[in-house]
């Protein structure tokens, strides 16, 4: 099976689309590939490469949202349950069911928790043998022997759905070129316009090239996640932000800490945070944070007071601290929350999406998270085409499968080969070193140390597929490692 078409020849200036998105997160691909399969001529523009922004750093979890029902929304937690189970079914070798312990000290606690993930089971409409179920501290020790035998009470077992992030994001893209859509990763689009026949233009750049074109386009999606009001203010200058944006980190840590296959969830924090300790690819993923920042970043870090957070609570979850040598990586990502900067803080805002339609036409989407992706898109495109006044044509992703190519993807660098690295650029389009290490293999996620003293190999092949020279590749690899460098300096603080 072959990947999905690339940047070449994809946007000529005589090209006239029905719909054009940007941002190449879930949101964008979701919202392209809802077109796709409604029929219309899509092109879909990233200019960096696919999840590189936001949508590669999630905790890997397809859910409805437990803190989500805690704080009172009720049809959020009701859409995300019912995609949840939509995912499910249509990826079954990229999502699949998770248990996770949520640990109780008290008896009354433990009462509380019942009744309301008896309404979650409701909500998503769960089998008798799927729904939450009580378990005793000999049974939370037999399901995560790492964790301490603290927890009088025992605690309870409920289901959620575990996924790829960056796998599901190539899946998406590969679902967009199979119906008939197209995509151009590393491409700005720097430039508005209209024509004399009332089409959408924009300018675009290639990242790589340097070269410019244009095309038209009956309507623009603006999903660009946290850099949706630097989009919107390129279309409208002064144009009021509707994006607060926040970050959350991850550590990779350990598998010893929990020694099993079942994910724990410490549900309320002094802050009002969930933390989630899941098995992921052999290593435990623990998170995350919510820290509000003054505007979106294109490469964020962790900040050491986040990494400070982490290790102080990891107490409450696994009964001891984790020493450097158990952290074997570091993320950090970004959220688009749907609420004005500054309004209220960002751990309180709802994870609801919304739609936006500027006085110049373009359509925005922000907010949500990836488990409700596919809906999100499904009202993106319905106002889409009252904007672009396009028929109208009913949406069919509901109905249908996420399936394509599932490569072999390695858990330890040391495994890497050749042939999978042809893979990833040839099949997938990945252009840079970081592409590769960290968005189709998650090896700078799962032991960044590895990942970096593979860097030079790595490169070496890709340059043969790239036509690098040597200068490039030497480049390639220093990016990387000062990359890395980066994003692991608050951890040697």
């Amino acid at each position: 099976m072959s990947g999905f078409p690339g940047r070449a020849g994809r946007c000529q200036d005589e090209d006239v689309w029905d719909i054009l998105v940007v941002g190449g997160g879930a949101t964008g691909l979701a919202c392209a590939w809802d077109a796709a399969t409604r029929g219309y001529k899509t092109l879909l523009v990233e200019r960096g490469d696919l999840g590189s922004g936001t949508s590669t750093s999630s905790t890997k979890l397809i859910h409805g949202g437990v803190r989500y029902l805690r704080q009172g929304h009720l049809a959020l937690v009701k859409e995300a349950l019912h995609e949840r189970t939509w995912f499910l079914n249509a990826a079954p070798d990229l999502v699949h069911r998770l248990s996770l312990i949520l640990p109780c000290k008290r008896h009354l606690e433990k009462a509380y928790y019942r009744m309301g993930l008896g309404l979650y089971d409701r909500f998503a409409g769960l089998d008798p043998k799927d729904r939450t179920r009580s378990v005793s501290p000999a049974e939370i020790s037999t399901l995560a022997p790492g964790l301490p035998p603290t927890w009088k009470s025992g605690g309870l077992v409920y289901m959620d759905g575990q996924f790829d992030d960056a796998r599901m994001l190539m899946r998406l893209a590969f679902c967009i070129a199979s119906s008939g859509g197209s995509l151009s990763t590393y491409t700005d689009l720097t430039g508005f316009g209209r024509d004399r026949d009332g089409l959408r233009t924009v300018t675009l750049r290639d990242r790589i090239t340097g070269e410019t074109s244009s095309l038209r386009a009956n309507v623009v999606i603006n999903a660009t996640g946290p850099f949706t009001d630097e989009l919107r203010r390129l279309e409208v200058p002064g144009a009021q932000p509707q994006v607060a944006v926040s970050r959350g980190i991850h550590l990779v840590l350990d598998p010893s800490l929990l020694g099993g296959e079942t994910a724990v969830i410490l549900p309320h924090t002094e802050d009002g945070r969930v933390l989630f300790a899941i098995p992921w690819r052999g290593k435990i993923l623990y998170g995350t944070t919510d820290t509000s920042m003054p505007g979106p970043e294109q490469d964020p870090i962790a900040g050491a007071d986040e990494v400070a957070y982490l290790l102080q609570h990891s107490e409450q979850i696994f009964g001891r601290s984790v020493s450097a040598e158990m952290i074997h990586g570091l993320f950090a990502g970004l959220r688009p929350l749907a609420a004005a900067p500054g309004r209220q803080a960002t751990a309180s805002i709802s994870r609801d999406a919304r739609v936006e339609v500027s006085t110049q036409g373009l359509v925005s989407i922000y907010g949500g998270k990836w488990t409700t992706c596919r809906s999100m898109a499904e009202r993106a495109v319905d106002q889409a085409l009252a904007v672009g006044k396009l028929p109208f044509r009913p949406a069919r992703t509901h109905e249908l499968k996420l399936a394509g190519p599932l490569p072999e993807v390695p858990d330890r660098a040391d495994r890497l080969t050749r042939d999978q690295v042809a893979w990833f650029v040839q099949e997938e389009r990945a252009k840079t070193l970081d592409d590769v290490l960290t968005r189709r293999t998650g090896l700078s996620l799962l032991d960044a140390k590895a990942a970096v003293a593979i860097a030079p190999v790595c490169a070496h092949w890709m340059a043969d597929f790239l036509d690098w020279s040597d200068h490039e590749t030497q480049r390639q690899v220093t990016a990387y490692q000062e990359r890395m460098r980066r994003q692991w300096e608050p951890l040697n603080r």
